[in-house]
């Protein structure tokens, strides 16, 4: 606080800054949690090291935002309509995965996530909310280690 000069206090009351406008929904740039990014609406994309909150110019949001997204299309392998919702065979971090109804649900090891139909899907999707995966310490614990 006592090496704060007026200049650079100043400055951070500059963001978040409102870039314009991407399909209807505002941009803004800022600096949070985990470093500089750009949103659009309740998308946020983080910046790349050569982009600075304070120079980003709505163009290069919008291209940032536009790579997300065909990303994530990218990732997305099938889609199949469930009685709760669409159930999304996605590419993830650790290999295909299922998203269902607000949860993520794993595709065993050694079966192709592309011949996967609606029946196989709902299928793994009720086995493993039968037999939920337990924790490190083999079940449940509380807040001081006790089994509940």
């Amino acid at each position: 606080m006592e090496t704060i000069t007026l200049k650079e206090a100043l400055a951070l009351f500059a963001l978040p800054r409102t870039l314009g406008s991407y399909e209807g929904q505002a941009l803004k740039a800022s600096i949070g949690r985990f470093g500089p990014y750009v949103q659009m609406g309740k998308t946020f994309v983080s910046l790349p090291a050569e982009f600075s909150p304070y120079t980003v110019t709505e163009a290069e949001a919008i291209s940032l935002i536009q790579s997300k997204a065909q990303a994530a299309t990218a990732a997305t392998l099938a889609t199949f309509e469930g009685p709760e919702g669409d159930i999304v065979i996605t590419e993830g971090r650790y290999g295909p995965y299922i998203k269902y109804s607000g949860g993520n649900y794993r595709i065993p090891k050694g079966t192709e996530a592309a011949s996967l139909d609606l029946a196989s899907c709902m299928a793994l999707i009720e086995e493993q909310r039968k037999n939920p995966p337990k924790g490190k310490r083999g079940g449940r614990t509380g807040s001081k280690g006790k089994k509940s």
